[in-house]
Parts: structure tokens; C-alpha cells; sequence
């Protein structure tokens, strides 16, 4: 089994789900009381969402980059971000290590392409819902067509995200409005699926109990892609 290094806290809700969804893969696909091999390095979320806020993309690729990079030191073979919006400055960060780096969207374009989707609604974050570093990295791989809630309904779920999620909780408005959005979504835009592009938010609809319609969860995709890797490369 090789070694995974996951920069993770970001936000440590998320890097939970990570932790957890990776050690279960590895566990049902070895048996008895295998686990995987990580070392973890976990930034202070504070500074990140200060940074991005501020637009000072360049002190979180200050922060990326030391963190990748002592896990490279630390002898990993394999290392991953754990957050779909800090995937702005994959391609940056990526080139400062030499070792292989997994993009989060990989085993998602992998499943959109297998089951021939078309069209794919997103949320998150609006860092991710409105950046173009989602749409870039799908046009390299994929004629599919991407859509996102109305501004209004952007700034919803950023809020929620950051002020409810990120805290390892949620209101019963939080809820309704979420699947509210998902709603209008589905019925305005009629896409074939709705993408969680926001790690936070495969918590958040596995406590619900999930949606009526088909979700795409990044996290979950992602935390497989990174079990399989450390199993059978």
C-alpha cells in the first residue's frame, strides 16, 4: 500500500469525511482491520478564508504549496487537496511537487463521461460556482455543459457554506433553502445531475438523507479515487 499525504482543514468538517470515506475503501477492499496509510497536513481554516475573501489567492498557494511540500518530504506518494474551491490554484500547486497530485474533478469527469451526461448543474461555493477553474478543467475533458443557481441563490449557499457547514452544522432554513435551490435547479435548468462542489456538502445530504434527485458527490468520488490509487498503483 503506498503512502496518501491529504492537505486537509479546509474545512476540518470535510477532512473528517475524507479520513473517514478513504479508511472504510481501503478496509472493504483489504479486510480485517486494514486501514490506509496517510499523513495529514491541516492548515488553520481561519487564514484560508481570510485570504480568500480578501482575493489574496496568492498567500493560500503560499499556504498550498508548504503544505504539499512537506508531505512530499515526508516521503507520500500520492497527495490531494481536500476542498473543491482551493482547486483554483490546483495547477499551481501541482507544479511545485514531484509526485502525482489528484484532481478532485478526475473520478467525476470519469463518471459523467461513463454514464454520458450532457448537462450538469453546480453547487458550492461561489469561489467555485462563479470561477472559472471548474469550467477550464471540464472543457480539457468533456464537451459537458455546466450551470449554476441564480446570483441570488449563489450568495445563499456561499453563506450557508461558510457561516453553517464549515461549523459542522445547519437550520432548518438552511435545509429548505438548499433543496429549494436544488428544486428550481432541476425544474429551470433540467440537468441530468446536480454536482456538489463543495466538499461540506456531501455531509450535509448524507445527514438529510440526500435528494430526490441524482447528486454527484465530489467528496465521496474523490476519497475512492484516492483508496484505489494508494491500493493498486
Amino acid at each position: 500500500m503506498k503512502k496518501l499525504g491529504l492537505i486537509g482543514g479546509t474545512s476540518p468538517e470535510s477532512t473528517v469525511d475524507y479520513y473517514d470515506k478513504i479508511n472504510h475503501s481501503v478496509n472493504s477492499y483489504l479486510g480485517r482491520h486494514h486501514s490506509a496509510k496517510i499523513l495529514m497536513v491541516s492548515v488553520d481554516f481561519e487564514e484560508i478564508v481570510d485570504a480568500i475573501f480578501s482575493n489574496r489567492w496568492d498567500i493560500v498557494f503560499d499556504i498550498m504549496k508548504d503544505a504539499a511540500l512537506t508531505l512530499q518530504t515526508a516521503g507520500v506518494d500520492v497527495v490531494a487537496m481536500c476542498s473543491n474551491t482551493l482547486h483554483k490554484i490546483y495547477p499551481e500547486v501541482k507544479a511545485c511537487v514531484d509526485i502525482p497530485f489528484l484532481h478532485i474533478l478526475d473520478p467525476v469527469i470519469d463518471l459523467i463521461k461513463k454514464e454520458n451526461m450532457a448537462k450538469i448543474a453546480v453547487i458550492g461555493t461561489t469561489f467555485t460556482m462563479e470561477g472559472d477553474f471548474y469550467p477550464s478543467y471540464f472543457k480539457n475533458y468533456s464537451d459537458i455543459r455546466l450551470v449554476c443557481p441564480p446570483k441570488p441563490d449563489r450568495e445563499i449557499i456561499n453563506d450557508i457554506i461558510f457561516n453553517s457547514l464549515c461549523k459542522g452544522g445547519w437550520t432548518e432554513k438552511n435545509v429548505a433553502d438548499i433543496l429549494r435551490i436544488v428544486e428550481n435547479l432541476m425544474t429551470t435548468e433540467k440537468p441530468d445531475a446536480v454536482l456538489l462542489g463543495c466538499t461540506e456538502l456531501s455531509h450535509f445530504f448524507q445527514e438529510i438523507g440526500g435528494s430526490s434527485h441524482r447528486l454527484i458527490d465530489t467528496t465521496d468520488l474523490h476519497s475512492k479515487k484516492l483508496a484505489d490509487y494508494i491500493l493498486k498503483y
